[in-house]
């Protein structure tokens, strides 16, 4: 006697789960990664960050400080005498990048000490600045020229 069996065995539906699980997991690691796509977009926006402070010191007729932190900039802006803080925030809408740090500074191509900020003029006249940024993964640099305009060299 000949019994047609239909349907799957147990060990089949447990090959497909696995290989389903396997793939699922593949893609949810791989959605959550940081690319290195997502970190030059990041990085631009410190350089855009930093071309909006070299025209806000020109629009305002004002020199403006900064502050380098590895996660942050404080900057403060002088003129008609006082010192102001400057909220970034006001200029940019996107924020810090969280995920990238700067880890060094350069000015006109010597580091900077401890302590000392950057400046950006009114004249639009401005130190070459050199930023290097990582998000622990990968590295470039955010370079400005003599006109205060700032690009990402990768």
């Amino acid at each position: 006697m000949n019994i047609l069996q239909k349907g799957f065995t147990l060990l089949e539906i447990l090959i497909v789960l696995a290989i389903v699980g396997i793939m699922s997991a593949v893609v949810v690691l791989n959605v959550g990664a940081p690319t290195y796509s997502t970190f030059i977009s990041n990085a631009r926006k410190i350089a855009a960050t930093m071309n909006i402070l070299s025209d806000q010191a020109v629009y305002t007729n004002s020199v403006i400080i900064c502050n380098v932190n590895p996660n942050s900039l404080g900057c403060q802006s002088y003129k008609n005498g006082e010192w102001h803080d400057l909220d970034i925030r006001k200029f940019i809408s996107w924020g810090w990048p969280g995920d990238l740090v700067i880890e060094q500074t350069y000015t006109n191509g010597i580091p900077l000490k401890q302590g000392e900020k950057i400046r950006f003029i009114p004249t639009g006249d401005q130190f070459p600045i050199s930023l290097q940024v990582t998000n622990g993964k990968h590295y470039t640099w955010v370079d400005g020229d003599l006109n205060g305009n700032f690009q990402v060299n990768n």
